[in-house]
């Protein structure tokens, strides 16, 4: 699912020419504790979409119940305070 959705991000920017003009930022959170089981896939997406898309998308990765509590994360993204959230 993740591949997939890596996938897609690129194709939009790709597809739209003004994404093609800048690079795009987005902001993700998880609920779950950095560096842990449930963390680590979301962060090694992170490292890779970050990678691979200098110059067209990169991913700024707030952290976790640090930086936001776990149950706000979900209202977070539906407000749009957040682009990305592993739940």
């Amino acid at each position: 699912m993740v591949k997939k959705f890596a996938l897609g991000m690129v194709a939009a920017a790709l597809v739209c020419p003004s994404a093609l003009a800048q690079e795009v930022t987005l902001r993700a959170v998880t609920a779950f504790a950095e560096k842990t089981t449930y963390s680590r896939g979301f962060e090694k997406f992170i490292e890779r979409v970050n990678s691979e898309g200098k110059g067209k998308i990169q991913i700024n990765y707030i952290g976790g119940p640090k930086a936001m509590p776990p149950f706000e994360v979900g209202n977070a993204l539906k407000t749009g305070v957040v682009d990305i959230a592993n739940t």
